[in-house]
């Protein structure tokens, strides 16, 4: 993985798919690539797909961000921390859109 004199991703939609041990978001670039961000065992990995239109493949050399961010057993990040971490490398929406859907999603009315 080398990010040195590596132009920013934007990331324009995030959507968090799950809260912890992983941590997990999927995403999309500006230019139509998948993204998907994981935090487990104190370690932040983000992967991008080298071109619009394949689907996330590890097998693919396309880790693009991998940092020691906390402890052995941790697994909890928040969106924030997300965007902090990976600043530089990753410009993602203020947002995931995880907050945005859940909350319309949710029918009270049972």
């Amino acid at each position: 993985m080398n990010t040195e004199n590596a132009e920013t991703v934007k990331v324009t939609s995030a959507r968090k798919t799950c809260e912890s041990c992983p941590a997990q978001w999927e995403g999309i670039t500006d230019d139509g690539r998948e993204v998907y961000a994981h935090y487990r065992w104190g370690q932040l990995t983000v992967y991008v797909m080298p071109e619009p239109g394949l689907e996330m493949d590890y097998s693919i050399n396309s880790c693009i961000y991998e940092r020691q961010l906390g402890g052995n057993y941790d697994g909890k990040l928040t969106y924030q921390q997300l965007q902090a971490a990976t600043k530089g490398v990753l410009e993602w929406p203020p947002t995931d859109l995880q907050r945005a859907t859940l909350h319309n999603t949710i029918d009270l009315n049972i």
